[in-house]
């Protein structure tokens, strides 16, 4: 896709939401004064500055790890201090741990969970996290994370989601190092981290008069960090960066200019090297299928079709595919599909890609992967993973498949990984692209419905037949179709090529 220009500015530091509740009155525990280590982390933060609100809840333990829910009094307007009262729980003498938001606390005072969503609202960062330790009842709050703040200059746009994806972990359990007062995450051994952050929006938001978005992170060194925005349509705007630093309690600021709010309807962000010289292209969002007499992108990319016709995902071979089958909503965009060589480049002689998660580093001959990806409603669907140039495996080192599942044979589809919905929209955040089998229509019959994939290319052969590229039992080779009729009719997936 077209290469934008991003502005990254470091600025100075930084969160918290307002959670209304009533106190139990079986409640037990000391009333604290809470403070902050600058004027700049607090608890709310407004774009500019941080501060305590009305409401915030925190999680409060005690010397034997009892833990209290507490409300804050905030003292005052955008205040520094509050007052914190017990609402829930009982707790005793000190040394006392406090953590802010009590949303991810958990029953140790050592760990929290940092979440895969965080909520966008109107232009400020709710709930970020702060830590606090003392012997008596007076809380100093450090924050161990960093925020991102995205200023987008004024478009005729509305944005609905906003995602982060890194080469680090960047949410789930993290033990907590108080370190005299400069706290750090450091990852534990469960397994529910992932390298994604999905910043949601209630409605979409419109950014006509310019508007900012915020989210915290970790603070480290990021070797590879994606920044992925959404559009109302569901197209994608990205930008990588790499040896990205965040520092403990600092914000930056990254602007988005006017002349850089250039959506692509209709393709993903994933880059793959399809020849020697170094062409690149994305691939559309989902399979081709025909609706009405129309035709469209499926919505969703293990999807093969969203008509009503079981056959609706399948057509003849015409050497102009975008001609005969342009997709309503492509965008206008400058759609083709892959020939032979492109295909057998890309998915064979382009190899050993790297599949990274921290260390150690995985290099596969073949980057494709044979596997299962569960739909909303539970289903499985049999399909092909494609990792693209760069790729940063974004799941939990255990979801690593063996290496002789990568592009090996996969005799059964019972063999094969099983990825669930919510995995799926972890790889496909990091870039990944899942091509559904799709059967095939030879001699008017189906054949290999949910088991084998057929996908055409642009190569003919001879004035009759040409070439589709099959997709079957984990590997992948050029099949030649003997006819150009009704009777011979294969998947399309469009590509586009990198500007």
């Amino acid at each position: 896709m077209k290469k934008t220009a991003f502005y990254l500015i470091a600025l100075a530091t930084l969160s918290i939401a307002a959670v209304s509740c009533t106190k139990d009155e079986a409640a037990k525990g000391p009333q604290f004064r809470i403070s902050m280590e600058s004027a700049s982390s607090k608890t709310h933060f407004n774009g500019t500055n941080l501060y305590w609100t009305d409401g915030d809840q925190f999680a409060v333990y005690d010397a034997n790890n009892s833990r209290a829910l507490y409300s804050a009094a905030a003292e005052g307007d955008q205040a520094l201090t509050a007052t914190l009262n017990i609402m829930d729980g009982t707790i005793g003498d000190g040394p006392y741990t406090a953590i802010y938001p009590n949303s991810i606390a958990t029953a140790s005072p050592s760990v929290v969970t940092l979440p895969a969503e965080q909520a966008s609202v109107a232009g400020e960062l709710t709930g970020f996290p702060m830590m606090a330790v003392s012997d008596n009842e007076e809380l100093s709050f450090k924050n161990p994370c960093a925020i991102l703040k995205i200023h987008m200059k004024k478009s005729n746009i509305s944005i609905s989601k906003i995602q982060i994806a890194t080469d680090q972990y960047i949410n789930g359990d993290f033990t907590i190092d108080y370190n005299d007062g400069e706290p750090s995450l450091t990852r534990t051994n469960s397994t529910n981290h992932t390298k994604v952050t999905t910043l949601t929006m209630a409605n979409p938001v419109s950014i006509t008069e310019g508007a900012d978005f915020c989210l915290y992170l970790p603070a480290t060194q990021y070797g590879y960090f994606l920044l992925k925005i959404y559009d109302a349509d569901g197209n994608i705007l990205s930008k990588s960066f790499t040896g990205l630093s965040f520092g403990r309690n600092q914000y930056r600021t990254l602007t988005i200019p006017e002349s850089a709010i250039n959506f692509h309807p209709g393709d993903l962000t994933g880059e793959f090297t399809v020849n020697a010289n170094g062409a690149k292209v994305t691939f559309s969002r989902g399979n081709l299928y025909k609706n009405s007499n129309q035709y469209y992108f499926a919505s969703k990319q293990y999807l093969r079709t969203e008509s009503n016709g079981d056959q609706d995902h399948l057509f003849t071979w015409t050497s102009s595919m975008q001609t005969a089958y342009p997709p309503q909503n492509g965008g206008n965009q400058s759609w083709k599909v892959l020939s032979k060589d492109e295909w057998q480049y890309m998915m064979k002689t382009n190899g050993g890609r790297t599949v990274s998660f921290i260390t150690p580093s995985h290099t596969y001959t073949y980057h494709f992967l044979a596997a299962k990806v569960t739909k909303e409603n539970g289903y499985n669907v049999n399909g092909y993973i494609l990792f693209p140039d760069v790729f940063y495996w974004p799941l939990e080192e255990s979801k690593l498949p063996v290496a002789n599942k990568f592009g090996s044979q996969v005799l059964h589809w019972d063999n094969v990984p099983v990825f669930t919905n919510y995995e799926w929209q972890m790889l496909e955040a990091a870039g990944s692209v899942f091509l559904p089998t799709t059967g095939k229509i030879e001699l008017g019959t189906a054949r290999e419905f949910g088991s084998g994939s057929y996908y055409w290319t642009s190569t003919g052969n001879t004035s009759d037949g040409a070439y589709s590229i099959r997709f079957r039992d984990g590997a992948i080779s050029p099949y030649y179709q003997e006819g150009r009729t009704d009777q011979w009719k294969c998947a399309i997936r469009f590509v586009k090529n990198v500007q």
